[in-house]
């Protein structure tokens, strides 16, 4: 989305959506979370919003878009390694039938493609 407007507008979009989805999902899982990975997880996200608040406030929208692709750079690349890793472990790759394998180069396709 912040390829078409600006991050701060994408932000202000998507933000509720993801709001909206927490507390659907603290509903959800209220009273079953394992608290180690509160403890893991909550400074990590306070961590997460601090940077992002600071940094939006000072970075220009250009410098906010490239933060945004090495975050995804990142993440992109600790699911590969992760795979990666899996597959040594394990043995096998992961399963997928090759209809779906072409659904799924239609569907980025025609996302690019507008």
């Amino acid at each position: 989305m912040s390829m078409w407007i600006p991050p701060r507008d994408a932000v202000a979009v998507v933000l509720p959506i993801l709001s909206a989805m927490d507390m659907v999902g603290i509903r959800v899982w209220r009273g079953k979370a394992d608290r180690g990975d509160l403890r893991h997880l909550i400074p990590a996200a306070l961590l997460g919003i601090g940077a992002g608040t600071l940094l939006c406030g000072v970075l220009s929208d250009r410098m906010v878009k490239l933060v945004l692709g090495l975050i995804v750079l990142a993440f992109v690349a600790d699911r590969l390694l992760r795979r990666r890793t899996a597959v040594a472990a394990t043995g096998e790759g992961p399963r997928v039938l090759p209809f779906a394998r072409s659904c799924g180069a239609k569907l980025l396709w025609d996302g690019l493609g507008g």
